[in-house]
């Protein structure tokens, strides 16, 4: 179960902890006692509902956390207080399992609800199955005060009564304000004036009678009233309300804010046959008019010494199914039955205006309830169910416009009855439309199966083929974007996870056929034949059928990462669970050197609007793509309709770039024999001439070769003494002495014995072969540290070279022959370029390098006849720790020779400008393991890189 359903629910139990509602008040326990006693209900709630998602550990947890502070007064107000309606979460959980039947009549649980789920209410939704309310009692769920009146806006209808305040202003002669109150016999006495009969009258009646006592008594004087304030009564409210008895009321006030005061009506009372007893007769009162407001509301005002009796509920019916509030009503007091119009009206109408049926559950004299459907004129009978069911969601006489168009949505059918007639010539897409392929969902007449079929846009738009639609029929337009998802990574993952069981292909080249399909049946009477049935067609339309689809079918996707794509996890599905091998094609093809192929940039879990809301649109799409890879622009799937034009399908995809060997285009498709047995068959055409008439279809593959080029992609550069350095493209073959041709040839001052070759390949081989040697290191001494308990200064030491070896720059140097006269007499010498080569003629040296284990290490002058041991002898002779034995010498051009120098043998080795000798250290000190070979090969490949780079930098 997901982390968010299982928050949600545990919130839902903290929810029915605060809302329980105590049961100790109906048992008269103390506080203390009933804070136990809910705990324990709470518990058993817990137990009996096994609500999922709400797991023992974290109930148990909240349920100790009470008890632990069961004592104290906020814990016990916090468990104790009272539920308030069904529409808290674990009241209505309860009510709704009663309807369903999972809980029996007597349960326990249900006294947690009291008479907030009355026996009517337990009696409906057992017979229908779900909760249902009783209409209008929700009126009385708030909170009610006795009704007030401010200043001046009573009417001229209210009656005035001893007690009431007046307000009156006088304007004109005597003018000012003076407050009255109708005395205990009824009179207002006002200054100047003898008293007015005030109770009984009306307010405009009053009125009237001062302004005629002013006219008289005044001269050019006006009286305006307005109620200050209004009296209180007491009226007695009996029957089935929550708190019968005496309630204080203003003169303002109705039926309903005294129902309010005492609680409002339970739903064992009746709204519709309330009754006020006033001065000996009775006045009956439908509350209905008021509530719901259907009609003309009764004058309800209440008057001293009413008295207002809710009696008990009378005859109900129920109106469920698809209305705008499913109800539970009361029949008119007096009434047999109900109007069916009456009825619907009370449940808000019918959620469509026509084309509804109706049906009726009723009761017989056995008990049964008996379903018959309904007439307009029928009336409804005591414990009568009205059900109201649609006629039909089907839509007639409209079509659907979807995907990459200017104004998708539904269109009439009559206005566009073909699919050229929708599109009108193209006006309808959006830029950026795929233009090969459109997809038809249509619904099969005979079994009302929605599928889709493929269709040629391209032609649609052109005029060249139209299609007739069905009622009811969507057009989907895919973008160049949608199409471009089926290369993204994952649908490419999932699509090729099948494999297929295929011969070698027949390598044999084909000629390419004429035919209408490269190899299909051309048949098109055949093929309409089939199809008319489905898809109409106008003149020349071909419809080829397509795989049953599963249309808007939702796919599972529990087997999917949660930001999977739906359609994608719909893919995975389908493709591991099914046998089907709709895809196969494309894997193996791709698994037969077409992976060279575009791969979208779609992020992971990105999905298009398209397939989200169509599912099974994708693995379709799939299935009738065409692979084009290889030397093309936009390589990749691309969904084709049967027997497209090869031309069009490479104009689509960009074209063939200019690498392209259009003299052997590749073609492959799987060919099935008459045995059941598949193979791959490859065809090769031939289009520097122009495109043949070819066709290509889904599950087929178009390769373009890349021609055999004349020119190495890429440059070299060219600097040091030459006449034109720079950087040069290069053709293919091309050689050294042709690139310093091109370069204006050596200047006078150049050494080319001196000269420097890098090439990018042979510098990463070499940065890899460094890194394995560091390593190599690095675990020998880690090995011999552990074994043989080397000194730990000496295991530094090797590690601190193992780092110096590490971080040493490749530089890719090649030991050439850079004179071009040697290489006119020896031209096996001339090496070959590639792209990213460097090459470096630098002036004539005049010193040699020395370097190493000698008493003065640097740069001395080149002398003419000097020998390795001279220009040693020149750096002040070897030190103690050099390596005689393993001294070699860097030549200008790269090369190494080693040589020995000792008192009883001295070196003749002639030394050229630009040579560094190097005297390395001796490496017995630290031979105490195996590794004595390592390291001294180590320091040499040091110290011919350190030789190297020394070269250049010189130069």
């Amino acid at each position: 179960m997901s982390r968010a359903k299982s928050i949600a629910r545990l919130l839902l139990l903290v929810v029915a902890i605060l809302a329980y509602p105590s049961l100790t008040e109906a048992q008269g326990l103390g506080s203390q006692q009933g804070s136990q006693s809910s705990l324990q209900a709470l518990q058993q709630l817990m137990e009996q509902l096994d609500l999922p998602g709400l797991g023992q550990s974290s109930g148990s947890s909240i349920l100790d956390n009470l008890r632990n502070g069961a004592s104290d007064d906020e814990n016990e107000k916090s468990v104790v207080l009272p539920g308030s309606d069904l529409s808290d979460p674990l009241e209505l959980e309860i009510a709704k399992r009663f309807c369903s039947g999972e809980l029996p009549d007597g349960h326990e649980l249900l006294l947690t609800l009291g008479t907030k789920f009355s026996s009517s209410e337990r009696d409906y939704c057992r017979r229908i199955g779900f909760y249902l309310i009783q209409g209008g009692y929700d009126t009385f769920r708030g909170e009610f005060k006795p009704a007030v009146l401010s200043t001046g806006a009573a009417q001229d209808t209210f009656v005035l009564g001893i007690g009431d305040q007046l307000v009156i202003t006088f304007i004109g002669g005597d003018a000012g304000a003076v407050q009255a109150a109708v005395d205990s016999e009824g009179l207002v006495v006002l200054p100047s004036m003898s008293p007015i009969s005030a109770a009984g009258l009306t307010l405009g009646g009053f009125k009237k009678v001062l302004q005629a006592r002013i006219e008289e008594a005044f001269i050019g004087t006006e009286a305006f009233v307005a109620l200050g304030s209004i009296r209180e009564f007491g009226v007695v409210v009996a029957g089935e309300v929550e708190r019968p008895g005496l309630h204080r009321v203003t003169a303002i006030s109705s039926v309903i804010d005294i129902l309010g005061l005492a609680g409002g009506v339970k739903k064992t009372g009746s709204l519709r046959g309330i009754k006020v007893i006033r001065q000996g007769r009775e006045i009956s009162i439908d509350l209905y008019g008021a509530i719901f407001g259907l009609g003309e509301a009764e004058d309800i005002t209440l008057k001293e010494g009413d008295r207002v009796i809710v009696p008990t509920l009378g005859r109900t019916a129920a109106v469920v199914g698809d209305v705008r509030r499913p109800i539970i009503v009361e029949i008119s007091p007096g009434q047999t039955g109900m109007e069916l119009s009456e009825a619907l009206n009370l449940a808000g109408g019918t959620l469509r205006p026509r084309g509804n049926r109706l049906f009726l559950a009723s009761i017989d004299i056995s008990g049964q309830q008996v379903i018959s459907p309904i007439v307009e004129e029928q009336r409804l009978r005591d414990g009568d169910i009205v059900t109201v069911v649609r006629g039909s969601d089907r839509e007639v006489g409209g079509i659907e416009l979807v995907g990459h168009v200017r104004v998708p949505g539904r269109r009439a059918l009559a206005a566009a009855p073909t699919i050229g007639a929708l599109l009108a010539g193209g006006q309808a897409l959006k830029d950026g439309a795929y233009p090969l392929f459109a997809v038809l969902a249509t619904r099969d007449p005979t079994s009302q199966v929605e599928r889709f079929y493929g269709l040629p846009l391209h032609r649609i738009v052109s005029g060249q083929e139209d299609f007739q639609f069905r009622n009811a029929d969507k057009l989907l337009i895919l973008s160049r974007d949608d199409v471009g998802y089926l290369n993204s990574a994952a649908v490419r993952r999932v699509a090729t996870s099948q494999t297929l069981d295929l011969e070698e292909p027949d390598n044999e080249p084909r000629p390419a056929t004429n035919d209408a399909a490269g190899g299909r049946s051309t048949n098109l009477q055949a093929i309409e034949g089939t199809t008319d049935s489905i898809v109409g067609f106008v003149g020349r339309g071909l419809v080829q059928s397509a795989a049953p689809s599963e249309g808007d079918q939702v796919f599972e996707t529990s087997s999917a990462a949660p930001s999977e794509c739906r359609a994608v996890a719909g893919l995975r599905k389908l493709v591991s669970e099914t046998s089907t091998e709709r895809f196969a094609i494309t894997a193996a093809v791709a698994q037969r050197g077409f992976n060279d192929t575009a791969e979208s940039q779609a992020r992971p879990g990105e999905c298009r609007e398209i397939y989200e809301r169509f599912p099974s649109l994708l693995p379709f799409v799939l299935e009738h793509s065409a692979l084009i890879a290889g030397e093309v622009r936009q390589p990749g799937l691309a969904p084709v309709p049967e027997a497209t034009s090869l031309g069009t399908v490479l104009n689509v995809v960009g074209g063939l770039s200019r690498a392209a060997d259009r003299s052997s285009l590749e073609v492959t498709r799987l060919v099935v024999r008459q045995d059941g047995s598949r193979f791959l068959e490859r065809q090769s055409l031939d289009i520097t001439q122009g495109i043949p008439e070819f066709f290509v279809g889904p599950g087929d593959a178009v390769r373009a070769s890349p021609s055999l080029a004349t020119r190495d992609p890429g440059v070299v550069e060219v600097f040091g003494e030459v006449s034109r350095p720079g950087v040069y493209t290069i053709g293919k073959g091309e050689r050294l002495s042709e690139l310093i041709s091109r370069a204006g040839g050596l200047t006078v001052q150049a050494y080319p014995y001196g000269a420097v070759f890098a090439r990018e390949r042979i510098k990463a081989a070499e940065k890899r072969s460094l890194d394995r040697l560091a390593r190599q290191l690095s675990s020998a001494v880690t090995v011999a540290a552990a074994n043989r308990g080397i000194d730990p200064s000496a295991a530094t030491a090797f590690s601190v070279l193992s780092d110096q070896i590490r971080q040493t720059p490749a530089t890719g140097r090649v030991v050439i022959e850079a004179d071009p006269t040697v290489l006119q007499v020896r031209p096996e010498l001339d090496i070959v370029l590639e792209a990213g080569d460097k090459f470096y003629v630098p002036k004539r040296p005049n010193s040699v390098l020395v370097t190493g284990d000698v008493l003065s290490p640097g740069a001395l002058q080149f002398v003419a006849g000097r020998t390795v041991d001279n220009y040693i002898s020149q750096a002040g002779g070897f030190q103690s720790s050099a390596d005689r034995s393993r001294m070699f010498v860097v030549f200008p051009n790269g090369a190494a020779t080693p040589v020995s120098v000792s008192p009883f043998r001295f070196s003749t080795l002639q030394v050229p400008p630009g040579s560094t000798i190097v005297v390395p250290k001796d490496a017995t000190p630290f031979d105490l393991f195996t590794i004595t070979r390592e390291v001294a090969s180590l320091v040499s490949q040091l110290a011919i890189t350190a030789a190297s780079l020394a070269v250049i930098s010189d130069n």
